[in-house]
């Protein structure tokens, strides 16, 4: 199952019993993966922490799992060096709520090493694991064993010298133009028996919507999928090929917005784009028949005139949502509407802003060996 709104995006699976492919759900492994991009929530702190933590407590609370993954960037939000205690908060939160009291064991590396802007990531990968789970152990990637685990410990400052986990930032010529943070973060985990791999990314945005329609694919796109290729490379240096591997974050993943704007908006009596001033920084499209705008684009703004195609008939979106198809790797349907980029003003939680082309950009993936794991499981 999966969340309709990007506060988080959530899959839950009971995984069988590795001596039995197919056991009940009382003597399997109910795994929950969660990923939610916070910050904004770091800008509104006091409005939105509440009630972002509160949904995620009844979630939890609902789906009863007995391992949550939950991965998060911009911990910190944009201005991270000035929200220390804001995280600090947003992290006791999670620890300290009874929902969580039967996960006895948490496991947390979250990136506040602003001082090194070279390695800082604003990534957050916390791990909760249920009393209930035996056999659970972390990988140290510098002893290359497996090491037991119990207890508490979020670390959030010289991850460096903590070797049960990898983060890294992307290297900068996939993003030659900006100086971004955008990186990954990857565990392993070894949980009744079976080992996963757990790989928090996020990947680069558009900074132009002109520049994203230039071409099919966009440059944007190209740099989004080496950023992954990169950090799949990573992970077979890090890990067995034959392990499950589950990659969720804000892949930033956008419609093909070349093909969108030719097929449904310069198709029928829409006219070519009219360009506004000479640098064409700015694109409206009008109908040549009753010459009323459909479609207005600037660098941040991208304003329909009819929102019902990414409100009521989105499905109908999906042929421009390629980037994943590019991959060797799967995913569950995705039966929701766009989940970005949504109002977080208060009661306009289901409005679009017009800034970006509405997309899917928080995305659950997984390898083939998860795949086949998968289809010997339950969904909830």
């Amino acid at each position: 199952a999966v969340s309709s709104s990007r506060a988080f995006r959530h899959l839950q699976v009971v995984l069988a019993d590795s001596r039995c492919s197919r056991m009940s759900a009382s003597k399997g492994m109910s795994v929950l993966l969660v990923t939610a991009n916070v910050g904004s929530m770091f800008e509104k702190i006091t409005e939105i922490l509440p009630e972002w933590s509160t949904q995620f407590r009844q979630f939890v609370s609902q789906k009863q799992p007995d391992f949550i993954a939950l991965h998060c960037q911009e911990v910190g939000g944009k201005f991270a060096v000035d929200a220390r205690e804001a995280v600090q908060d947003f992290l006791q939160s999670l620890v300290d709520c009874t929902e969580l009291e039967a996960f006895t064991c948490v496991r947390g590396f979250v990136d506040e090493e602003h001082q090194l802007p070279q390695r800082f990531t604003a990534l957050g990968s916390l791990y909760f694991v249920r009393d209930s789970l035996h056999d659970v152990a972390m990988w140290d990637f510098a002893g290359e064993r497996f090491h037991p685990v119990a207890g508490h410990e979020v670390v959030t400052e010289n991850l460096s010298n903590n070797h049960f986990h990898i983060r890294e930032k992307f290297p900068s010529e996939f993003s030659p133009h900006r100086l971004t943070r955008k990186g990954f973060l990857l565990t392993r985990w070894r949980l009744n028996g079976q080992s996963f791999n757990f790989i928090n990314v996020h990947l680069y945005h558009d900074p132009s919507n002109i520049v994203a329609m230039e071409a099919s694919p966009s440059i944007y796109a190209g740099n989004r999928h080496k950023a992954i290729l990169y950090s799949l490379k990573r992970l077979a240096c890090c890990s067995p090929n034959d392990e499950p591997a589950f990659l969720f974050g804000d892949f930033n993943f956008r419609l093909d917005l070349h093909q969108l704007v030719n097929d449904v908006y310069l198709t029928g009596s829409n006219s070519p784009p009219l360009i506004s001033d000479a640098n064409s920084e700015r694109v409206v499209l009008t109908d040549s028949s009753s010459g009323e705008v459909v479609l207005q684009l600037a660098p941040k703004l991208f304003r329909p005139a009819d929102k019902s195609l990414f409100e009521e008939r989105f499905h109908l979106l999906k042929p421009f949502d390629k980037e994943a198809t590019k991959l060797e790797l799967h995913e569950q349907a995705v039966t929701f509407r766009p989940s970005y980029p949504l109002s977080e003003e208060d009661g306009e939680a289901r409005q679009y802003m017009d800034t970006r082309c509405p997309a899917w950009c928080d995305r659950i993936l997984y390898n083939g060996i998860a795949q086949d794991l998968l289809h010997k499981v339950c969904f909830f």
